[in-house]
């Protein structure tokens, strides 16, 4: 009998030819609140921000959404070869890493999620594409690899899918956004197999 873990991981494309870039939202996605906020208004300077704030804000937010689920989230991924990044409108990258270890990952596995931060420019239309164009270029891949982009900003979804990236909006009261991702990505292979199977028989 598969365990569950087993049939979570059976949902996610194994083959590089049918990889999905992941792209994560941050604040209000991985994290309770805005931890970008929290740091700005306690006037920490960007590249400053330790685990001290990091734990105070905890205290404040209620710290991760659902740490044991991205935990296996994020651990399925890496088992899988998926490409992953954390993209953020934030000016402290260096939390990031400090998130993932209370998240429980360990530090091989922080150092292959790559993260994409920086502020967008005033009145940017293009909301979270820019970044996910970035992450693309870091793992080098092509332009016909899907990306998906999870994130608690329905703007940041609607523009992400305006594009043609598989996006997943993570709904900030509840927690079935998890469920989307591995439906979205196991029909996103499946429409991929069906493409290459089809194109396969036209040889």
């Amino acid at each position: 009998m598969s365990s569950k873990k087993d049939n979570f991981k059976s949902e996610f494309p194994r083959s590089c030819e049918h990889s999905i870039l992941y792209c994560f939202d941050f604040d209000g996605t991985l994290v309770h609140g805005h931890l970008h906020n929290y740091l700005v208004k306690a006037k920490v300077k960007p590249g400053f921000a330790t685990s001290v704030f990091v734990q105070e804000f905890y205290r404040t937010n209620e710290g991760i959404r659902c740490p044991a689920e991205w935990k296996e989230l994020f651990q399925t991924l890496r088992d899988c070869g998926q490409s992953v990044a954390i993209t953020t409108f934030s000016s402290y990258p260096e939390v990031v890493p400090i998130v993932l270890k209370d998240m429980g990952l360990d530090e091989e596995h922080i150092k292959s999620i790559h993260v994409v931060s920086g502020m967008p420019a005033r009145h940017n239309r293009m909301c979270k594409n820019e970044h996910i164009a970035k992450a693309r270029t870091h793992f080098n891949l092509a332009q016909d690899i899907s990306c998906m982009l999870i994130d608690d900003d329905l703007n940041n979804i609607l523009v992400a899918e305006a594009v043609g990236h598989l996006a997943v909006w993570a709904d900030p009261d509840q927690y079935t956004f998890i469920d989307i991702i591995r439906t979205k990505s196991w029909w996103s292979h499946r429409l991929a197999s069906m493409k290459t199977s089809t194109l396969n028989r036209h040889v």
